[in-house]
């Protein structure tokens, strides 16, 4: 029963920091994280060690630092129900009028322009960069289109010493038998 066990502990914390005499200091994410060792257990500092920041020791800490996200989610939530509750015509007078705020806050705070200038565009143009030059040039032009390019050299070369005449396979041979005897002669087998 994970929802009244919650509750039990929102309640039993918070009772508890009221007769605590609890300080400025002291707010509702406290007394839940005061209240953890329900769920890990009684050495719940020795597990946790450093690696959760428990917020427990406020020295150094302005109030205001604080208490800023609380103002500000109810603030936010002010503004909501006025909108949306109370009077829900302005969002819609506000999006004809197309001020700068509202072009503002419909445009992401142009986070996707940005995030488009900074980081997609040089991304995009180091990939094509590589793709061109690492891939195109380098890669395919030593690799296979360099040596398919060689074998087509080579086979153009030989297909100018194939004429088809007799008299050249002839000559050709007897070029071959001629090399192939001097070669037996001058390296001394025989």
């Amino acid at each position: 029963m994970l929802v009244p066990a919650s509750r039990q502990l929102a309640l039993d914390g918070l009772g508890r920091a009221e007769h605590a005499g609890a300080t400025e200091n002291h707010h509702v994410s406290a007394v839940f994280l005061d209240r953890r060792h329900r769920f890990v257990g009684e050495g719940a500092h020795a597990f946790w060690h450093e690696t959760i920041f428990v917020g427990e020791h406020h020295e150094g800490i302005p109030t205001w630092v604080i208490l800023a996200p609380f103002v500000v989610s109810v603030l936010g939530l002010g503004v909501a129900y006025y909108y949306y509750i109370l009077h829900p015509e302005l969002p819609a007078q506000m999006a004809a009028k197309k001020g700068m705020l509202y072009t503002f806050l419909y445009n992401k705070w142009y986070f996707d322009e940005l995030y488009d200038l900074i980081l997609v565009r040089p991304a995009f143009w180091l990939a094509r960069q590589f793709w061109k030059i690492g891939d195109g040039k380098i890669i395919d032009g030593l690799g296979p289109d360099g040596i398919a390019a060689r074998v087509l050299d080579v086979t153009r070369g030989a297909v100018k010493l194939q004429t088809g005449y007799i008299y050249h396979y002839a000559f050709a041979m007897l070029v071959g038998a001629a090399a192939l005897a001097t070669w037996f002669l001058f390296s001394g087998q025989a």
